[in-house]
């Protein structure tokens, strides 16, 4: 008989093996700071280190022939004129020519369906 109790409780602790600690689990220990060859500096030695400002990275500046292609555009109070003076600018990007010729379509040439038709 007590063999079998014996027998019973080896089992039921192998069966009840779902909590606890399991190794390797949990959060990783922090990278110590360590000295570089040049000298005294610290660094951490954490390869994947995430966040913070990378070269390269962030809006590019425009350069200087296009920021003076776009002073050249006559300031205007009407976008139809804005439109206009970005679409004759030969300096700028066509690009930027083609987007401003896009927007202008409305205004010289409404949609089909905009028109009334002739009773006549």
């Amino acid at each position: 008989m007590q063999e079998i109790k014996q027998e019973r409780n080896q089992m039921t602790e192998k069966r009840n093996t779902h909590g606890g600690a399991r190794p390797g689990a949990g959060r990783k220990p922090k990278a110590k700071p360590t000295e570089t060859e040049s000298g005294g500096n610290k660094t951490t030695s954490a390869p994947n280190r995430r966040g913070g400002a990378r070269p390269g990275a962030g809006r590019k500046p425009m350069d200087q022939r296009h920021l003076a292609a776009w002073r050249a555009v006559a300031p205007a109070d009407d976008p139809k004129a804005f439109l206009l003076s970005v679409m004759n600018n030969a300096e700028l990007d066509p690009a930027s020519r083609i987007e401003a010729a896009q927007a202008l379509m409305p205004y010289y040439h409404p949609p089909l369906a905009a028109e009334e038709p002739n009773d006549e």
